[in-house]
């Protein structure tokens, strides 16, 4: 049976995976925010810390929400901003940045956020192998 897990300080076992916590399955590390509902303001997909090791993966945001306001998605890595996608309400249900290519170092604070109207669907999902 393989080892599933959550991981970094003070993250949690989570095997169904939804939330702001990084999982690990063997030598694997996924998370999925699951769909929130935006504020308004800058809301937190996925929040965690890696330890020693470094994690070469993929990550896409999701915007359920066929609305006409627009959506900044931000990946930081302690307290830096390394992504920023803009979608906009021509690019919402078929939201083209699929496969974001990204590596996470070790010892890292690794935060998804998301700014985009109050009420409106999003979320994120990343996967990606540890080493």
């Amino acid at each position: 049976m393989p080892l599933v897990g959550g991981g970094g300080a003070g993250n949690t076992v989570n095997p169904a995976g939804t939330g702001t916590s990084i999982n690990y399955v063997g030598d694997h590390a996924y998370g999925y925010s699951g769909i929130i509902q935006g504020t308004g303001g800058e809301d937190v997909l996925l929040k965690f810390s890696t330890s020693s090791e470094y994690i070469v993966g993929e990550w896409a945001p999701i915007y359920g929400s066929d609305a006409s306001d627009n959506g900044t998605w931000f990946v930081k890595i302690d307290g830096q901003v390394i992504w920023e996608i803009i979608a906009t309400g021509a690019t919402t249900a078929t939201f083209a940045n699929i496969g974001n290519k990204i590596l996470i170092p070790p010892y890292s604070n690794v935060e998804f956020l998301v700014e985009i109207g109050n009420n409106r669907d999003v979320g994120v999902a990343f996967a990606g192998r540890v080493y």
